[in-house]
């Protein structure tokens, strides 16, 4: 038998079934609603930041 990595002894413990983290326990949804939440408002202020850096990059050095 294989031994175990930390990693997977970690994920074992997370994902038994009384965790909020397996996907049948009812409180689930909500945790995979607010990652992709989260997800969303870092990609969209992500670009925000990349946008305004390349307007003031274009403004500095090309006028």
């Amino acid at each position: 038998m294989r031994k175990l990595t930390p990693t997977h002894r970690l994920r074992a413990k997370l994902r038994n079934r009384n965790s909020a983290y397996h996907p049948r326990n009812v409180n689930y949804k909500w945790f995979l609603l607010a990652n992709i939440m989260l997800g969303t408002f870092m990609a969209v202020l992500d670009r925000k930041f990349i946008w305004k850096s390349l307007k003031l990059y274009y403004f500095y050095h090309y006028r």
